[in-house]
């Protein structure tokens, strides 16, 4: 079996799973838990569910067989981060690399995406510290914006949509692509595209699950 399909834990799961005293350098008995796997990505198979039993989800009888690739990186932006929600990659710092970390969700659409944070985790979402799958690549499930007009169609091209702020609840949405305005907000509309809208129908209500075909631009 290759590397990238033999993944440490199911998928609706985390690493710690709850047992949070593993993750707390300080306290916990073995320090900061799960490093090696920081920045490990892995392939899911959506039709695999006889396989994989009720750990692929509602994705499990996708009939077109997409593989969806996840990669492990560990929430470091102070909150539990909802499942469904569009998260950036936290900034370099000394000891720290790139596409390991996340420190919150895209509040604008500035905010360069990382990914979509794994649909079939619960409401709770993904403790602070804890690893958990970000899905960079293949079908998925969004959230549409919690404010404002919602207008998503099938194929429309998808980008992080406004939000006060990267631990807000109102943040890590998705919005339509704009191609209409100054330099500036094209430029970041062009940039940060998330992916296409994969909905049969129009989303026009705000909070909405978003089917969603994620392919991040490297």
């Amino acid at each position: 079996m290759a590397r990238d399909e033999a993944p440490p834990f199911a998928r609706g799961e985390t690493f710690a799973n709850g047992n949070l005293e593993i993750l707390n350098a300080a306290t916990g008995p073995y320090g900061l838990g799960g490093i090696n796997l920081e920045g490990k990505e892995f392939v899911f198979e959506p039709n695999a569910d006889g396989e994989g039993g009720a750990s692929y989800g509602l994705l499990g009888p996708d009939p077109n067989g997409r593989p969806i690739r996840v990669k492990v990186v560990r929430n470091v932006s102070g909150i539990a981060l909802k499942p469904k929600r569009l998260v950036r990659y936290q900034l370099a710092t000394a000891g720290i690399n790139l596409e390991t970390r996340v420190d919150g969700y895209t509040a604008a659409v500035g905010d360069v995406p990382a990914g979509i944070v794994d649909e079939f985790l619960p409401l709770a979402g993904v403790p602070d510290q804890d690893l958990f799958y970000l899905v960079i690549d293949g079908p998925t499930i969004g959230t549409s914006l919690t404010t404002g007009s919602v207008s998503i169609n099938q194929g429309d091209r998808l980008v992080p949509g406004a939000g006060t702020n990267k631990t807000s609840a109102d943040a890590g949405c998705l919005d339509s692509q704009i191609l209409t305005g100054a330099t500036a907000t094209l430029a970041n509309n062009i940039q940060n595209r998330v992916g296409r809208s994969d909905s049969i129908t129009q989303v026009t209500t705000n909070t909405a699950n978003v089917p969603v075909v994620v392919h991040l631009l490297k």
